[in-house]
């Protein structure tokens, strides 16, 4: 076993040694900035003559001036079509005026159900809701409990009742 981790460790030395040499003599540049083997690229196409799309095999006619008067939004006009003019400073619509809502009387605070929470306030319950639920586990926490100060609640609950009408249980310490 010995005799196999020694020839392992020469050949990958003798491999790192051949790899960075390479590296550096396969790295050298010539004196235009290519490496050597590199491909030569074409000089650019003087102006007006068609140019290469790289990597298609086509070239592209690229005119030096663009005639004015073109483009998609003249192409439907022929000889004696209308020309539609701009409108200028024309007023919009006015909006139409909207039915006046009759409000619903809101319907008395219930404290319990869905209505009785709130979201915590920076992972604290405000004063008003001191109850502290915890939706992954289903448990409620009140004040004073053993692990009330270091629960981060997902909602505030102004009794345990409450609480205990969405779903949660109080927790046993």
């Amino acid at each position: 076993m010995g005799t196999f981790l020694k020839r392992t460790f020469w050949i990958g030395l003798l491999g790192g040694i051949a790899y960075g040499a390479w590296r550096a003599l396969g790295g050298r540049a010539t004196e235009s900035g290519q490496p050597w083997g590199s491909a030569q690229t074409a000089p650019p196409a003087p102006p007006g003559a068609p140019a290469a799309v790289p990597g298609s095999g086509h070239h592209i006619h690229v005119p030096t001036q663009v005639a004015p008067g073109g483009g998609p939004e003249t192409e439907g006009s022929a000889e004696g079509a209308p020309v539609i003019e701009p409108l200028g400073d024309v007023p919009a619509p006015a909006p139409a005026p909207t039915p006046a809502r009759e409000e619903a009387p809101l319907p008395e605070a219930d404290y319990t159900g869905a209505t009785a929470w709130v979201e915590p306030i920076d992972g604290e319950c405000p004063a008003s809701h001191p109850v502290k639920a915890k939706e992954s586990s289903g448990i409620y926490h009140l004040p004073g409990g053993a692990a009330y100060e270091r629960t981060v609640p997902d909602r505030c609950y102004t009794t345990a009742e409450a609480a205990e009408a969405d779903g949660f249980r109080a927790a046993k310490r």
